[in-house]
């Protein structure tokens, strides 16, 4: 069985440990995808996000927010 690390949920990037955190998981399982949900609006205040999803081979998903009144 084949583990998939899914970082969802809230918004991950408004975790300001977030690049540690994928550092971390991507050590923790070094063979398995690992995948970056997001709606994208806090990409801005993580500033070597980008190096850290390439050098981990981390997958990164932006989803679009609906939003309802």
């Amino acid at each position: 069985m084949e583990l998939e690390v899914r970082l969802l949920g809230g918004e991950p990037t408004l975790n300001k440990y977030l690049v540690d955190m994928l550092k971390m998981t991507r050590k923790y399982v070094p063979n398995n995808n690992i995948i970056l949900f997001t709606n994208g609006t806090y990409l801005h205040k993580h500033e070597n996000l980008k190096r850290v999803l390439i050098d981990n081979k981390i997958v990164f998903y932006i989803y679009k927010v609906y939003l309802y009144c």
